[in-house]
């Protein structure tokens, strides 16, 4: 089995995807029309799709390319401790270790390759905290025709969790 369709089936649970990593040679899914991808909305369930299911190659028909499996997973894995986070409020004797193995079995395997999620969301505060010096690099940005001068340069302070299309947004305008 290397394709499976789940369009219109009324799942309205992540359970049935978690469990897609059970058979290894899922490599295409289709999944459209479906209550859960109402919690999120179409792009963050996709982007969680693609970090749940380990060998998916086409998603509702389009590529998911090295990079998009990258920033979906590291997205997922704070989007995981944030859950736990959040679920821990109420339940303070909550272990983080059975928490992901019920809700987001890949974590572990996502937190060996990626590193500690903890951090990434300490430093995601941080820099919403204001502290951004600590987590933050300056560029500078120059124009690459010959007629550059000082006028035409620009220092700026970034975030290091910018992402490349903000990066690229930026330097459009």
């Amino acid at each position: 089995l290397n394709s499976i369709s789940f369009d219109h089936n009324k799942i309205s649970s992540w359970e049935s995807i978690n469990n897609l990593n059970k058979i290894p040679g899922i490599k295409f899914m289709r999944m459209l029309n479906n209550p859960f991808i109402n919690i999120y909305g179409k792009m963050m369930t996709r982007q969680i799709t693609i970090a749940k299911v380990k060998k998916l190659e086409r998603l509702n028909g389009t590529s998911v390319g090295e990079q998009n499996r990258r920033d979906a997973e590291i997205m997922y894995l704070r989007k995981c401790y944030e859950e736990y986070l959040e679920a821990s409020k109420s339940s303070p004797q909550l272990e983080t270790d059975a928490f992901m193995k019920e809700n987001h079995p890949r974590w572990f395997e996502l937190v060996d390759f990626f590193g500690n999620p903890a951090e990434m969301v300490k430093n995601q505060k941080d820099i919403a905290g204001g502290n951004l010096d600590l987590n933050s690099v300056e560029i500078v940005l120059r124009p690459m025709s010959s007629k550059c001068n000082a006028e035409n340069i620009k220092r700026k302070k970034l975030p290091l969790s910018i992402t490349v299309a903000t990066l690229k947004g930026m330097c459009s305008k």
